[in-house]
């Protein structure tokens, strides 16, 4: 009806669930990082839950778009069923024959097995996600980790995929769900946008909607997202109504008094003073946390000005920032900052496969550490460096003269394990000292960690008790030592990145790679950091030139857990 009108080809606001207009916010790149995470690596379970319309369902339907021709994936959307009809409607989704008449699980549990097996040998993986997963009954919560014991000596068969509502995380703290709750390898809660990402979404909306003008003036999309709440399909309500209250009054742009109308008719007036007061709530909340961020980040300068740190320095928050001095400089560490504050990291390791060695008692090695610089120094050696052969005043420095980049960041574990590289960690003992310790390893529930040159195991749980989040860590740079790759460079870099990109996104090419960065190349680079997370701006930084060695595999590098790392068919 209005799309004449604004110049539209399609309706931009359908609550539809459509990958074509999918916003990838930061918080909606880090949950679709998530779900690429649970595709290529050998984990049990990724759980992603959100509040209603936080765009959940779509990252799923992102996910399924154009998967690869070596990836099968089952998709539960009615969760209502019982363990025997989730068999069958995995066997129905996978394609596995079964008799209608068999009301046997173990049959199909069979039949399914001897699926996963085929194509396990063909070099193939068979994922599982199952929506609106808070609906799932308990008894058939168990029927699906029971899945997770189909495997063969060092690979799980079937990878699954949990997608819900907050009621879902309740759900697993449930004892009866214990065993299923601690095979989560990964977890994200995915967050309602912010003021300026709710202005962007719907910028971005409208213009793949195909509109060349700002239709909604910047009071009207403030004002969107304070009733909204940041929620995208409630934006898209109200936006939708708006366009139509528009188009009725003959109108070419939406301001804040046209959307205060469309918000009346969509949620209704009580619906709106309950927004209302929960946005005062939210600011009370706001105001609050600043407070308490703000003591935290100045007791955390205090700390850090009593501790050597790892680095002099931290530049750029950003990629692209780091990128430009390295670029003036090409021997210049990279470095990135990370957030101020305490890191509460979450790691829920799958139950052990196999004995481990006893834990040791983190804080009591901490107190007696002696040499707080050795574990930078055994981090050279890992690499296969001697320190003593290096010049520089930081490890960053010292790093880049033997041709490895360096990030030093502050993230949670997720991120840190995602390099699936040796790192160098800040650790805070109970008495509040500061201490350096090499993470080397990782197990199903332990660490190997190397402290005054001695290895010792812990517990990974306990490690995130102590870790307030910094993190050191070295990685192989491309030929020619380039640490920035970008559109125009040329060289035998830009076929290193091309071959790699290619087998990562799972092309086929015959053709030798090009030795120039041209717009075939941007576009795949881009693919790749919107699955892996990463700013999609199509140069290649450091963070995205490590995350595409972690993924595509092949080289010599030390790394924490082999199995992290992606097999390329």
């Amino acid at each position: 009806m209005y799309l004449e009108h604004f110049g539209l080809h399609k309706k931009p606001f359908s609550t539809t669930p459509d990958p074509r207009f999918l916003y990838l916010s930061s918080k909606h790149r880090e949950a679709l990082a998530h779900l690429l995470f649970g595709t290529r690596t050998d984990s049990s379970f990724v759980l992603l839950t959100g509040e209603i319309g936080t765009g959940k369902t779509t990252l799923c339907r992102t996910l399924l778009e154009k998967p690869p021709a070596d990836i099968h994936i089952a998709l539960i959307l009615n969760p209502l069923l019982t363990p025997y009809e989730l068999l069958a409607a995995i066997c129905d989704e996978f394609g596995i024959p079964y008799r209608p008449e068999t009301k046997s699980t173990k049959v199909l549990v069979d039949r399914i097995n001897v699926f996963l097996l085929d194509k396990y040998a063909k070099g193939h993986r068979c994922i599982l996600i199952i929506d609106e997963a808070q609906n799932l009954g308990i008894e058939t919560l168990e029927q699906i980790r029971l899945l997770t014991n189909l495997e063969t000596g060092d690979h799980k068969l079937l990878k699954i995929m949990l997608i819900g509502q907050p009621e879902l995380n309740q759900l697993l703290e449930q004892p009866a769900l214990k065993q299923l709750n601690q095979r989560i390898t990964a977890r994200y809660h995915l967050l309602p946008l912010d003021e300026k990402e709710t202005a962007a979404y719907i910028r971005h909306r409208m213009n793949k909607a195909g509109s060349k003008a700002d239709i909604f003036t910047a009071g009207a999309a403030k004002k969107i997202f304070q009733l909204a709440r940041g929620v995208p399909r409630v934006v898209n309500l109200i936006a939708e109504r708006a366009l139509l209250g528009a188009y009725a009054q003959n109108r070419r742009t939406i301001d804040k008094k046209l959307v205060t109308k469309a918000a009346d008719e969509v949620l209704g007036k009580p619906a709106r003073l309950q927004y209302s007061l929960a946005q005062k709530l939210t600011a009370a909340s706001f105001v609050l946390g600043l407070l308490a961020i703000t003591i935290g980040a100045w007791n955390l300068y205090l700390h850090k000005r009593q501790a050597d740190p790892l680095v002099i320095q931290k530049p750029a928050e950003t990629e692209n920032k780091t990128d430009r001095k390295n670029e003036k400089s090409a021997a210049a560490p990279t470095q990135r900052s990370g957030s101020f504050g305490q890191v509460k990291a979450t790691y829920t390791p799958p139950a052990p496969a196999k004995p481990e060695p006893p834990a040791a008692d983190l804080n009591l090695l901490l107190t007696r550490q002696i040499n707080h610089p050795t574990a930078i120094e055994s981090l050279f050696v890992v690499w296969g460096i001697p320190p003593a052969s290096l010049e520089g005043n930081t490890a960053c420095e010292k790093a880049a003269g033997a041709g490895l980049g360096c990030i030093y960041d502050k993230g949670d574990f997720a991120e840190l394990t995602s390099y699936n590289r040796p790192a160098v960690l800040e650790l805070t003992d109970k008495s509040g000292s500061r201490h350096q310790i090499l993470l080397t390893g990782l197990e199903t529930r332990q660490a190997e960690i190397r402290i005054d040159n001695k290895k010792h195991h812990i517990e990974i749980d306990q490690l995130l008790r102590y870790w307030n989040g910094d993190y050191l860590v070295f990685w192989k740079q491309p030929p020619g030592g380039l640490q920035i790759i970008k559109p125009g460079d040329s060289g035998e870099a830009i076929v290193w990145l091309n071959n790699r990109l290619d087998s990562v996104l799972g092309n086929d090419t015959e053709n030798p790679a090009p030795r120039y960065f041209g717009e075939s190349l941007r576009q795949k680079l881009v693919e790749f950091q919107k699955m892996a997370g990463i700013m999609a701006d199509g140069i290649a930084g450091p963070q995205t030139l490590v995350k595409l060695a972690t993924l595509a595999g092949g080289e010599d590098i030390p790394t924490l857990n082999d199995t992290q790392q992606t097999e390329i068919q």
